[in-house]
């Protein structure tokens, strides 16, 4: 039997498959993968902390507006 990876998501679809996102209004995240691996008031100290736990990897880093978004 073959076993099939399934792709990895991109950040849009990691963000939208986050229930918790409401959380982070106003503040800067890094998403690794799948995971909110650092948050905080600015998006250079978020940045350092995510590249400390993670320093190979590249986050995704962004503020999570306060305005309500609809994305089509």
């Amino acid at each position: 039997m073959e076993v099939k990876m399934m792709p990895r998501k991109d950040e849009l679809q990691c963000l939208m498959s986050m229930p918790n996102l409401g959380s982070y209004v106003g503040k800067w995240i890094a998403v690794v993968g799948d995971d909110i691996v650092a948050t905080g008031e600015k998006g250079s100290d978020v940045y350092k902390a995510s590249k400390e736990k993670y320093p190979d990897e590249i986050p995704f880093i962004m503020k999570v507006p306060e305005d309500k978004v609809m994305l089509l």
